[in-house]
């Protein structure tokens, strides 16, 4: 399910980020360059509804999922420098790419779960359960609160006072995770389905799931050197519309891509990286480790 899950998520991940590029225009809620056209409306409104600051939530939870499994079968050291590697890369792809990385935040979410190791199972499920709780009572809320938001930035609807769409963005931002947390329960009931694993839609989600890290750096670096206008500046001239377009073409690059290196030796190449500073930085870690217990004998 995971796997999955990251799939076709980093297709709205490809959404959210090209409508970032835009500009050259007026902006509106949401940093949403103001909607000229029908067509551009309902593409901001579902973008702002159902995409902004409810997928990457969804890849928050993963990354706590994922480190809980390593922190089972690998030892904590490595995991941590992973999270450190995850730093790096996110300090690297926010300074040279875009401004708006998160694995920065994800490899300190890392760092923050691998302090928690130690936090008893009795204290972790009282917490899971005090959280679950509303969670479960309100699952929709991520829609529905998104809605005013969705609404004035595409143009339907007007906050005719400052405070007003402060409010609405506040709202929609805060109600993110349930939208994540749906996402995933959605996930998991499509992955039941024994025909749909089976399928070459799921083969081709999956490929681009393990190879998560690769795809997200490969949309910036396809966006990047077209849309800027410090580069080819064409993000001036899309609309709403075309900019879906080019994102769902994107995320169609990275997927022919994500299975061109499973076919030639399951290559995995950011994943691999990041493997390899985990790795390396915990031998080190080791090494000096025993260095002072050999001086201190």
């Amino acid at each position: 399910m995971p796997d999955i899950a990251r799939g076709w998520a980093l297709c709205f991940i490809a959404v959210a980020n090209i409508m970032l590029y835009l500009h050259g225009r007026e902006y509106g809620m949401r940093q949403k360059i103001v909607p000229d056209t029908t067509a551009d409306q309902i593409v901001t409104f579902l973008t702002v509804a159902l995409v902004d600051a409810r997928v990457y939530p969804l890849f928050a939870l993963l990354v706590g999922y994922g480190v809980a499994r390593q922190l089972a079968t690998r030892d904590r050291g490595v995991v941590r420098w992973r999270g450190i590697g995850l730093v790096l890369f996110g300090a690297v792809h926010g300074i040279l790419l875009f401004a708006g990385d998160v694995l920065a935040l994800y490899g300190i979410l890392t760092l923050v779960l691998v302090g928690m190791r130690r936090v008893t199972d009795r204290t972790l499920l009282i917490v899971a359960a005090i959280l679950l709780v509303p969670t479960a009572l309100t699952q929709g809320v991520a829609f529905v609160a998104g809605t005013p938001a969705a609404l004035v930035a595409a143009g339907f609807a007007s906050a005719t006072t400052c405070p007003t769409g402060v409010v609405f963005s506040v709202v929609h931002v805060a109600t993110g995770p349930f939208g994540g947390l749906g996402y995933a329960l959605l996930s998991l009931a499509v992955c039941q389905s024994r025909c749909f694993m089976k399928s070459r839609p799921a083969r081709a989600l999956s490929a681009v799931g393990q190879r998560s890290l690769t795809c997200y750096l490969l949309q910036s670096l396809i966006m990047v050197p077209l849309l800027p206008a410090w580069t080819l500046a064409l993000g001036a001239e899309l609309d709403a519309t075309s900019a879906l377009l080019a994102a769902v073409l994107t995320y169609a690059i990275t997927m022919l891509v994500a299975l061109a290196l499973r076919r030639s030796g399951d290559a995995k190449p950011a994943e691999q990286l990041l493997r390899a500073i985990a790795q390396r930085g915990q031998r080190r870690r080791e090494a000096r480790s025993g260095a002072i217990a050999n001086a201190v004998t």
